[in-house]
């Protein structure tokens, strides 16, 4: 169990408590220029890749101006990217469905705990892909909305690069590449630092706003800035012994602020900590009729969450002149064991997988001022801040876990327009047991310039640990009977070249999600409800187009719309975005200077059930990003401009918060980058 879980199970429980009514399999890489080996079949050709796979090469990235990942994604046609709901985190809307992304880098698992958008930078990233939809089959019950794969840069050539940014919002980030290679041995390394205060906008209102109008006090932190401030350290090492043998080191630093609070309540010094070591070992042997992989990763995390006011000083008429007071701290180590094996027999592409992981997850301190009475889920002051951690603490002191998983996929061209592709993934977790999660897939070449791909699969929600052994007392009584929720997606994708300089591709789609897991009026628990499977069905349904001309050499325009609608009535995704139209243009100038414009927008989206609010306000949010040529000793200046027209946007992160959450802030940042 994460801190990072846990931040947000303390979210759910003391939101509920000061209401005012009381994951890995690979994805295969580019193998020439133009040619894509993926997850969806054998070998295709890159420009006739279904849409449902978005590749974002190194050019792409460095065109775009994004600072991290999160700010990639929202370009990406049917993703919307919003704000966390208790830290400085980014969430996302997937077609319309909220939840985890799967994130690998180099085609493994590092981001164990909940992953962190805004904190993946993007300044090693050579290609970023992206798999969306009934793809989640293939990579687990981890990939709840999609998986990514962050592919760094390779030791392929002799190179060094040295950049910095700066620029407003105290924005700063400077980072160092190196890499060599001699004959069939190579290395690369790099390391990178940034700092931003990422938003200095005004939260008007919180929930401690609320009780001051009731109680007639003026505890409140509000108005005040959210605390989006963030600092990141990265690092990265690959060794390359040979074609068979590569060793990829990690090592990730990140605080953070806590946004709008863990509880929605204005928090100016809480700071949410991850420290993390990580070493993946991979071999790879080909065989007879195809190859072998061996993976082999070991994950250390060190996390906090520290100094929090879960309300301020002076909270609940008084009764805690001091606050609320939070912190928590844990430690865990992971050992994943990884073999795939890719055979071609006859006509058939064969992949057959098999993993192992075990986990340990230790609970190093629970400090704070308050303690839980039993019966009632209203903390209690306790004098001053003291461990909890071999008491009466909230959660237990150390958590085990172990896992295994099989894959297997068969890629079957009936004709040579005609493909099957069908998929079973079984995966077994000592917190739930085991998960069946089928795939199939056909593909038809409709013509030399048209693909149609059809695709249905199915992946697995899992019961949180909270939702298994909750003792009712913060939250729902747990049940350990519980059974995982459960995804089914059916999509059609459709490539056309219209003509060689115009290409459209279209996905339609229709999601149904079952056995959903939530709370229930229970006499019998402390609090009065327990966790269940509920009844009934969450339904949406939606489409993606994407038009790309190209009218000239040196210009290029991207047009795109998403639209989508879940039918549900107070279901958790009733705040995603129903249209999201983009458009993007790059025009590269004869003297090599690179300017592109893209424009992105978000509309009409519902409120919560209950929520009697106004309608949110759509808004329209435009950025440019210019790149030199190489000036003086292989050196390019950029300038980029997120929000040039300083849009108002905001996003419904909670009903707590009276007025929204502000989201893309205007931020100007010029940069210099060399290699040589």
């Amino acid at each position: 169990m994460s801190i990072f879980f846990i931040n947000r199970y303390l979210a759910v429980v003391l939101s509920c408590a000061f209401s005012a009514s009381a994951i890995s399999s690979e994805l295969d890489q580019i193998i020439s220029a133009d040619t894509l080996e993926f997850a969806e079949g054998y070998d295709k050709r890159l420009r006739y890749a279904p849409r449902t796979v978005v590749i974002m090469e190194r050019d792409q990235i460095e065109r775009s101006g994004a600072l991290n990942v999160a700010e990639l994604l929202e370009r990406v046609v049917g993703i919307h990217v919003t704000r966390s709901t208790s830290d400085a985190n980014a969430d996302t809307y997937v077609r319309g469905i909220s939840g985890n992304w799967l994130i690998l880098h180099n085609g493994v698992e590092i981001e164990r705990t909940l992953p962190d958008l805004n904190s993946l930078p993007v300044a090693d990233i050579e290609r970023l892909e992206v798999l969306k939809g009934s793809h989640f089959t293939i990579y687990g019950p981890s990939a709840i909305v999609g998986t990514l794969n962050i592919v760094t840069f390779s030791p392929d050539e002799n190179e060094t690069t040295l950049s910095a940014r700066a620029g407003t919002l105290d924005t700063k980030e400077a980072w160092l590449r190196k890499s060599h290679t001699h004959g069939e041995y190579g290395y690369s390394a790099f390391i990178y630092h940034s700092d931003t205060d990422g938003s200095r906008q005004i939260v008007e209102s919180d929930r401690q706003s609320d009780f001051d109008e009731q109680l007639g006090t003026s505890a409140s932190f509000a108005p005040s800035r959210g605390y989006f401030n963030r600092q990141l350290t990265d690092a990265r090492f690959t060794l390359e012994l040979g074609p068979k043998l590569i060793l990829h080191q990690y090592f990730t630093h990140r605080q953070s602020g806590v946004g709008t609070g863990v509880v929605q309540s204005i928090d100016p010094q809480g700071k949410a900590n991850l420290t993390r070591f990580a070493t993946d070992v991979r071999y790879s042997k080909k065989i007879s009729q195809g190859v072998m992989d061996v993976h082999l990763t070991y994950n250390h995390e060190e996390a906090s969450f520290d100094d929090a006011y879960f309300l301020p000083p002076g909270a609940l008429g008084g009764l805690f002149t001091d606050g609320v007071l939070q912190s928590y701290g844990q430690t865990g180590q992971e050992l994943t064991a990884e073999l795939i094996t890719r055979l071609v027999l006859g006509k058939h592409n064969v992949e057959l997988g098999i993993g192992s992981r075990r986990g340990i997850a230790t609970n190093d301190y629970d400090r704070r001022n308050y303690v839980v009475q039993n019966g009632s889920p209203i903390p209690v002051p306790a004098g001053p801040v003291q461990d909890y951690i071999d008491g009466d603490a909230l959660f237990e002191r150390e958590y085990n876990k172990s896992g295994a998983h099989i894959l297997l996929r068969d890629q079957y061209p009936f004709t040579h327009d005609l493909a099957l592709d069908a998929g079973l993934r079984v995966d077994y977790n000592s917190d739930y047991g085991t998960v069946v999660n089928p795939r199939l897939g056909l593909e038809w070449t409709a013509g030399q310039y048209t693909d149609i791909t059809l695709l249905y699969g199915e992946s697995s929600i899992l019961p949180t640990v909270i939702q298994q052994s909750s003792n009712g007392l913060f939250t729902a009584l747990g049940d350990r009977n519980l059974k995982p929720a459960k995804i089914r997606m059916v999509e059609l994708a459709i490539n056309q070249t219209i003509t060689p300089t115009l290409a459209l591709d279209a996905n339609i789609f229709s999601y149904r999600q079952s056995d959903d897991i939530g709370a229930i009026p229970d006499p019998d628990s402390p609090n009065g409800s327990r966790f269940a499977n509920l009844s009934g069905n969450e339904v949406g349904h939606g489409f993606e187009l994407l038009l790309n001309w190209q009218p000239s050499i040196p210009w290029s325009v991207s047009a795109g719309v998403a639209f989508q609608r879940n039918t549900t009535v107070n279901s958790d995704n009733e705040t995603a975005p129903h249209w999201q139209p983009y458009l993007e243009s790059t025009y590269q100038t004869l003297s090599d200077w690179t300017t592109n414009i893209s424009v992105f927008g978000v509309g009409q989206r519902d409120r919560r059930d209950g929520d009697l609010r106004a309608d949110i306000d759509n808004y329209t949010i435009t950025n440019v990003a210019i790149q030199s040529p190489r000036l003086f000793a292989n050196t390019q200046v950029t300038l980029d401009i997120q929000n040039v027209f300083d849009v108002d946007a905001r996003e419904d992160v909670a009903t707590e918060i009276e007025y929204d959450v502000h989201i893309w802030p205007q931020r100007v940042l010029i940069g210099i980058n060399s290699t040589f």
